[in-house]
């Protein structure tokens, strides 16, 4: 459950109402997510698809009606972990949540299939949300493609990322490695440090959830989406995007994305930059309704009710 309190057109989709949830909430706190349920329902309810072809195919899932929002992940996991986000969403968005194609080797090659996707589920335009790694893509595409960008939301952000030699060849290494990332040595642990501090302390079962889906991504896909970013700097672009954009840091973000936050918004004119207190790098599992409350304003201008 999410607690108040805590410290913590196009395509035939569907609302995700077919499988009622019972939710009630003290008055003055949003409805609480029974994330299991969420979670369910949104496999029950969500559409699949495959988009593009051959090594670029790209796979996801539709979930909700309206304005089309694509959703790029981070370093590792799949459309799941953004069931809470687009459960909240489903009636004034059409959710399409992308899974990376593995065989992709740059983020340009990524901008290409995130379009083309697009594309091809009839979207001449998007809204587009990237967090961490996908915050690198929504740009690079916001960029390359600046015509099908209608609204950029930047989470948790990288601007510039570079490698020493001795990570480049750490990271070489692991792209040899078949197993997935719950196999690499100390994952489960780091996991822990960087997300469970943020999540409400009744619904420890959640970071669980977080934890085994990102850990189920191969490790030497992990590793090539790290090399990808070897020498990524595009805070010298940035005058460039004209598209309105939102820039989401959370109080636990590392540094260096606190510090891309600050230069995006002085970069991108126009731009929006809030910070969320008392939540984590992955505030689409730990804090939904709160992120959810910043992309409906920033879409459609006004407050939108749940």
């Amino acid at each position: 459950m999410e607690s108040c309190s805590s410290s913590a057109e196009n395509s035939p989709a569907k609302t995700g109402l077919e499988t009622p949830i019972n939710l009630t909430a003290p008055t003055g706190c949003p409805p609480p997510l029974v994330w299991s349920e969420v979670l369910n329902n949104f496999r029950e309810n969500s559409e699949t698809f495959e988009a593009g072809s051959g090594q670029l195919k790209v796979t996801g899932a539709i979930f909700g009606q309206g304005e089309p929002l694509y959703f790029l992940n981070g370093w590792s996991g799949d459309a799941d972990l953004f069931c809470l986000t687009a459960w909240l969403l489903r009636e004034q968005f059409r959710c399409v949540i992308l899974n990376y194609p593995q065989q992709a080797r740059s983020l340009q090659s990524l901008s290409e299939s995130t379009i083309a996707a697009a594309e091809e589920l009839g979207d001449a335009s998007i809204n587009l949300f990237g967090t961490g790694f996908g915050s690198c893509i929504a740009l690079q595409t916001a960029l390359q493609f600046p015509s099908h960008v209608q609204r950029l939301i930047l989470q948790s952000p990288l601007i510039r990322f570079e490698l020493s030699k001795l990570e480049q060849l750490v990271g070489r290494a692991c792209t040899l490695l078949p197993s997935s990332v719950r196999r690499a040595p100390f994952r489960r642990q780091l996991a822990l440090a960087n997300h469970r501090l943020w999540f409400p302390p009744i619904d420890q079962q959640r970071c669980h959830f977080l934890s085994e889906n990102m850990m189920s991504t191969p490790l030497s896909v992990v590793a090539q989406r790290f090399l990808m970013l070897h020498r990524f700097d595009l805070a010298s672009r940035l005058a460039e995007v004209k598209c309105p954009t939102l820039i989401i840091n959370s109080e636990g973000d590392p540094q260096r994305s606190k510090d891309a936050g600050d230069t995006l918004n002085s970069g991108i004119q126009g731009s929006q930059h809030e910070v969320i207190s008392n939540s984590g790098q992955v505030p689409f599992v730990t804090h939904p309704h709160r992120l959810a409350n910043l992309i409906k304003p920033f879409v459609f201008g006004v407050p939108q009710p749940f």
